[in-house]
């Protein structure tokens, strides 16, 4: 101890000499009152720890006595880069909230093995929880920047489903007012494909063109675009099969839903058109006009409206029959027209008026061929489809002696292609 005046002394210690010092004060009132002065300055040194080996220097803020043992600890981590600084505001600062709200505690989410980082915001709390989060995906080839333009931006208008850059309403226009944008850009979902819709001028409505993938795909599909200007009004709505126009379905369907025809090539010239069809495993049943024949018919094709120049038809096919409602040597007959099988013998008039009434070779294991061709007097006639668009149809024919689907029922399975060349020359 050291003396200063008369009024002050200033001792100087090791906390490991405060034991001995106490150990002979024990003995009087006021030694006591040192004593238990200097235990309880002991025990406040454990308030700050050192650093060691494993763990950073930390301080403990215990709670009020009265409430228990718990505490507020600040450490540093076991290893630093650098000295960091953490700075206080000029102000208090009231924490409780971070611990009260769990929900902010995850508006920053850091990277992880599979998932990139996030942010999430959250919705006005007398709302719910519900929150839109901004999330670099998994895997990225390089940096990205999503750059906010020096205006406000509303995407309420775009939908959950859509996609959109975000302009400052004089480049890409205004997103919030420009309602048709909603869906312009979808998302597959588990039942259906992506899809792009490219609307008409505001000034005439709502309808759209629609570029959509199918539900299921057996394989990546490409659709490459010509370097020139391509036209496709003379595709009108009268093409395809059924009340599809798509050409991509020209072929009915087999009875598992699965599109087994497609148009493979489409040719235009300066006024005619060659539609090759393609069959593969397509199934149709075979009907039974008791005591007469065998038949099916089968549309394949509409042709536009307006007035057709029929220039010539090929056909090339392979028919297997898939149970004994039809004999394995089976006889008959096929031709293509442009009004289906009626179910009597031969084909006559418009049931084979593109292809004529061709005899089937004898089968053999229940298989044969269909191959013909348009004579000189199915070719350069003039079809008036004017009024009504005409159909394309294949039929085909069983010697009733040959079959009784009645009691067994058989389908043909049809393998090969159809050959169809046209124009069309008007409409009025």
């Amino acid at each position: 101890m050291t003396a200063h005046s008369t009024n002050e002394a200033v001792m100087t210690m090791r906390r490991t000499d405060i034991p001995n010092l106490v150990a002979g004060c024990r003995s009087t009132s006021v030694g006591k009152r040192l004593y238990n002065t200097l235990v309880a300055l002991e025990t406040k040194t454990d308030a700050i720890t050192t650093e060691t080996a494993s763990a950073g220097a930390k301080v403990e803020l215990p709670e009020a006595t009265a409430n228990g043992t718990d505490k507020v600890i600040f450490q540093a981590p076991a290893s630093l880069g650098a000295d960091r600084t953490i700075t206080i505001p000029d102000a208090d600062v009231d924490l409780t909230e971070v611990a009260a709200n769990t929900l902010k505690t995850a508006m920053l989410t850091r990277e992880v093995a599979a998932s990139g980082g996030k942010i999430d915001l959250l919705e006005g709390t007398d709302n719910g929880t519900d929150k839109v989060t901004l999330q670099a995906p998994a895997a990225l080839t390089a940096d990205r920047t999503i750059t906010i333009p020096d205006a406000d931006v509303d995407l309420t208008e775009i939908g959950v489903n859509s996609t959109h850059t975000a302009g400052d309403g004089s480049d890409h226009g205004d997103v919030a007012a420009n309602t048709t944008l909603t869906a312009m850009l979808t998302r597959e979902v588990a039942a259906s494909g992506g899809k792009i819709e490219l609307l008409e001028g505001t000034d005439n409505g709502t309808d759209k063109v629609v570029f959509q993938a199918p539900a299921t795909l057996g394989a990546d599909r490409t659709i490459t675009i010509p370097d020139a200007d391509v036209d496709l009004t003379y595709l009108d709505q009268d093409v395809g099969i059924g009340s599809s126009p798509s050409l991509a379905k020209v072929l009915v369907t087999d009875t598992a839903g699965a599109a087994v025809g497609t148009v493979v090539a489409e040719e235009q010239g300066t006024a005619g058109r060659k539609v090759v069809l393609t069959f593969t495993d397509e199934t149709v049943a075979v009907l039974d006009n008791p005591a007469t024949v065998g038949y099916l018919g089968l549309k394949i094709f509409d042709l536009p409206e307006g007035l057709i120049f029929f220039v010539a038809s090929s056909a090339d096919l392979v028919i297997t029959k898939d149970s004994a409602g039809v004999d394995d040597d089976w006889n008959g007959d096929f031709g293509v027209g442009t009004i289906t099988a009626a179910g009597s013998t031969p084909l006559a008039g418009a049931e084979q008026d593109l292809i004529p009434t061709t005899a089937t070779p004898q089968a053999t294991a229940g298989a044969t061929s269909a191959k013909g061709a348009s004579t000189d007097t199915e070719a350069g006639v003039i079809h008036d489809g004017t009024t009504t668009a005409k159909d394309v149809y294949l039929n085909i024919l069983v010697d009733d002696g040959d079959q009784d689907v009645t009691t067994t029922p058989c389908n043909f399975i049809l393998n090969g292609t159809i050959t169809l060349c046209y124009m069309q020359c008007g409409d009025f």
